[in-house]
């Protein structure tokens, strides 16, 4: 006697035929119904974090090809050291520069073997700094970059002494022991000094070399505009 199927697959079997006409004259799922991904959703209590955002105003200044020169619009700076050439001589010099680029500088050459010191007083310029730092060339080592721009050419009047008002040609380099534009520094200047009959025709001029050792740093007088701010 054979053995009789179970109902169960003789049910599935006549649901069939039925699961397939139905699937046959369905009407396609409206484009609405389609599944999409579930979209997170943040709780009251999570808090929206964002990476930290550095203000340009705390940037490092010994990074930013500035290496702060731009901190304020004046520069000062006091030398010491000694003028060699036809005699050697201690002297002190002081200088101002406006954004470390134009100014006035000023020397005091000590008085040697009873003879009187004389005062060197004049202007100052280097030329490098802005251009280099307006057309991104401060690209670093910080000591390189400052040893450029502190390129300066200078003229001044010598005052003093026993004769009469001579002529100061001058330039020279400084470099920093740090990696900022404040700080200590060592100066090496070549000078050409024209006494007043060199002035005047033929006379006897002299060349000098200037070593220094000085501090510098930078302060904010507002000196185009007194009434502007520094942004903090």
């Amino acid at each position: 006697m054979a053995a009789r199927a179970p109902r169960r697959t003789h049910a599935a079997a006549r649901a069939l035929p039925a699961i397939a006409a139905l699937l046959t004259v369905a009407p396609p799922a409206a484009a609405d119904d389609a599944w999409t991904p579930p979209v997170p959703v943040r709780r009251p209590d999570e808090s929206l974090t964002l990476p930290p955002l550095e203000p340009l105003a705390r940037r490092n200044p010994s990074t930013d090809g500035a290496y702060g020169r731009l901190e304020g619009d004046l520069a000062v700076s006091l030398e010491g050291g000694l003028s060699t050439g036809t005699h050697t001589t201690g002297l002190v010099q002081a200088r101002l520069l406006y954004l470390a680029t134009a100014g006035v500088q000023a020397t005091w050459f000590v008085p040697r073997d009873g003879e009187p010191g004389t005062v060197s007083v004049g202007a100052e310029v280097r030329p490098l700094f802005l251009g280099r730092f307006l057309t991104d060339h401060e690209q670093g080592p910080a000591r390189l970059d400052l040893l450029l721009d502190s390129l300066h050419l200078g003229v001044a009047a010598r005052l003093g002494g026993d004769q009469r008002p001579g002529l100061d040609l001058s330039t020279g380099v400084e470099l920093p022991l740090n990696r900022s534009f404040a700080g200590v520094f060592v100066g090496l200047t070549g000078l050409w000094r024209l006494p007043h009959d060199a002035l005047l025709g033929p006379g006897q001029s002299e060349g000098q070399a200037l070593l220094t050792i000085g501090v510098r740093g930078v302060v904010s007088v507002h000196a185009v505009d007194a009434r502007d701010r520094v942004m903090r």
